[in-house]
């Protein structure tokens, strides 16, 4: 966005110092998405396993693999991933194998 001209508008000083806390606070956020939520690689290494281990074994990523933020690569909150390993792995296995194969579908974000 084109930033207002000072020496035209008075207003203008205070709309660039406005723009410039919303950059300043998104760099933050960006930052703080990056420091506060992991990818599946980092969830590899924190479970000691490989990421095909992982995404043949849905139960093991938190929300069964739906990311809470990001696509490429996926990601998912730190909070989350901890409310996840709250729950025992036998528990999470038991649940993925219970769903329906639509319900699977959905979870994975696939066409069924």
């Amino acid at each position: 966005m084109p930033r207002p001209d000072p020496s035209r508008d008075s207003s203008a000083i205070v709309a660039n110092y406005i723009m410039d806390r919303l950059d300043s606070m998104a760099a933050d956020l960006a930052s703080l998405r990056e420091r506060e939520s992991l990818t599946i690689d980092d969830l590899s290494e924190r479970y000691h396993l490989s990421r095909s281990s992982l995404d043949r074994a849905p139960w093991r990523l938190p929300n069964f693999g739906k990311a809470d933020t990001g696509e490429f690569p996926k990601r998912w909150w730190l909070s989350t991933v901890e409310a996840w390993e709250s729950i025992p792995e036998i528990d999470r296995k038991s649940r993925w194998e219970l769903m329906s194969a639509k319900e699977k579908h959905q979870v994975l974000g696939v066409s069924a």
